[in-house]
């Protein structure tokens, strides 16, 4: 479809490099890509490229411009790249001054020129097992091709082992597990390139890395555990911001390692959910976020705890509730959350809500889609679909409408999980969210029957089920009156039937639309 094509062109992302050379910093300017308006993009790097490295758009969130690799880049041949939040660094075989970048998108393709130096690395322990709030990196002394770090003392904790460019320092690899995460002491456990993160107990160890074959060894004396003296919920609490200082003390538990308290959360900036983390500490100050201790937090932002005991993880990511009062159970030694007594946060609903595409004579104009009318947490509108082809009209959801598709993505916007889904008449399916700065220019359509005879559909998006339904309605105004009476038959997918017989159908007749089985 021609719509999609103009999306694309009018939603050209920035492009840039990342990596260890410049210690994965997002939107580096020295290392951004200019677009060259052939559908590629050229980066001259002043400085050195080494190993570990990827392209991305500036964020983290999109996997589709996300690029790295799995094999080893040589220098001057056209490199393969793969996409998603999961693609695997690139490598080279030896460093790059001043590299010249070519990269095309579309294609996946990248080719680096320059003046190659030659690669040495080094190792190092980076984790979070050093007694500081940030994860930090020391690094092993070589001995007879081995690596080590001898009798350090460390705290509880993850960690793995940083690869290192030997000149310049910046990260050109990690290695981690290849197995289970518990670290065994005394015994060889087999590594592997961004494997999973070791966790350990505290006490005094000798690490030994062989990287070549690529096994680690930790042998020392564990110490029992210590757990903090005090454990805060930081938040939405106490009727004000999430700040360092706006704290509630949870209560030890009846066992060692063990918090809990009851919380009342009083909601963000007026909204009715709530968003929080634990800390050993309380901030001097609200932007005191160095003074919290150790934090603790959500796998992944935004989590929602429930009763059932959920995982805890060093880090300051927060979880959402519903405002109210709840019970808060806590397990550093299971490292698990349990939240009692609340409820699932309300469903965030857009203020506007607009159907964008080949309805009631817009062709997908950014400028005049259909508005909607909510009531409660549903939007509704009556709108005739127009054919694009093949008897079928396209369209989506917008919160947002404006002079071009940049205004339109500016805002999220809402279809189905696959491209040019069929919708059946008064058949929910699901709707999902594309997110404003992260994947909203990628909403796909969904397809239905364009209108014919003068009928028209009820568009309902429903933000408490996530669903979105359409359901035929007559056009009173388009019937001839001396045909009034006659009726006309449309199967579940809006297609008008001439004969209908054997299944459920659409009746319309004197201005009025019933099912009926034949």
């Amino acid at each position: 479809m021609m719509f999609v094509v103009m999306v694309v062109a009018a939603n050209a992302a920035d492009y840039y490099l990342i990596g260890g050379f410049n210690s994965w910093k997002l939107k580096d300017s020295s290392a951004k890509f200019t677009d060259q308006g052939d559908g590629t993009y050229v980066l001259d790097y002043a400085g050195t490229l080494t190993s570990g490295f990827k392209i991305n758009d500036g964020t983290w969130t999109n996997g589709n411009a996300n690029f790295g690799g799995s094999a080893t880049l040589v220098l001057g041949e056209t490199y393969s790249l793969t996409t998603g939040s999961s693609s695997g660094n690139i490598t080279m075989s030896e460093n790059v001054a001043n590299p010249h970048l070519v990269f095309n998108p579309t294609a996946k393709t990248l080719v680096v020129t320059g003046q190659s130096q030659e690669a040495t690395v080094k190792y190092g322990i980076h984790g979070d097992i050093f007694g500081v709030t940030a994860w930090s990196t020391e690094d092993f002394t070589e001995k007879e091709g081995k690596w080590v770090m001898e009798n350090k003392t460390i705290v509880a904790g993850i960690f793995g082992i940083k690869v290192m460019d030997a000149a310049t320092g910046s990260q050109t690899g990690w290695i981690a597990s290849a197995g289970a995460d518990a670290v065994v002491l005394d015994t060889p456990m087999t590594c592997k390139a961004d494997g999973t993160n070791w966790s350990i107990d505290g006490g005094t160890f000798t690490f030994t890395f062989d990287p070549e074959a690529m096994t680690l060894t930790v042998s020392g004396q564990s110490v029992a555990p210590e757990y903090p003296e005090h454990l805060y919920v930081v938040g939405n609490v106490n009727n004000g911001d999430f700040a360092a200082n706006n704290t509630v003390a949870l209560a030890k538990g009846a066992s060692e390692g063990t918090y809990e308290g009851k919380v009342t959360f009083t909601g963000a900036l007026g909204t009715d959910n709530s968003y929080f983390g634990l800390s050993t500490a309380t901030g001097a100050t609200a932007a005191d976020w160095n003074g919290l201790g150790t934090r603790y937090g959500a796998p992944v932002a935004d989590a929602v705890p429930s009763e059932e005991p959920s995982a805890i993880v060093k880090g300051d990511k927060s979880w959402k509730v519903a405002n109210g009062t709840v019970t808060v159970k806590v397990s550093l030694v299971d490292m698990t959350i349990s939240v009692i007594g609340g409820s699932e946060p309300d469903p965030e609903v857009p203020a506007a809500l607009y159907i964008i595409g080949n309805v009631n004579g817009t062709a997908w104009s950014t400028e005049i889609p259909v508005e909607m009318t909510r009531e409660g947490n549903k939007f509704t509108a009556e709108a005739v679909v127009d054919d694009a082809g093949e008897g079928f009209g396209y369209f989506s959801f917008c919160t947002v409408a404006g002079a071009d598709w940049d205004t339109v993505n500016s805002g999220d916007r809402f279809g189905p999980a696959a491209d040019d889904t069929s919708l059946a008449v008064d058949s929910p399916a699901e709707m999902i969210l594309y997110k404003e700065g992260v994947n909203a220019s990628a909403c796909k359509s969904w397809k239905v029957a364009a209108s014919d005879e003068g009928h028209k559909y009820m568009f309902t998006a429903d933000f408490d089920a996530m669903t979105v339904k359409v359901d035929m309605l007559s056009g009173i105004a388009s019937v001839d009156s001396e045909n009034a009476s006659e009726a006309v038959y449309y199967n579940l997918q809006g297609v008008r039937v001439d004969n209908p017989a054997n299944g459920v159908f659409v009746r319309v007749a004197g201005g009025k639309a019933t099912k009926v089985v034949k």
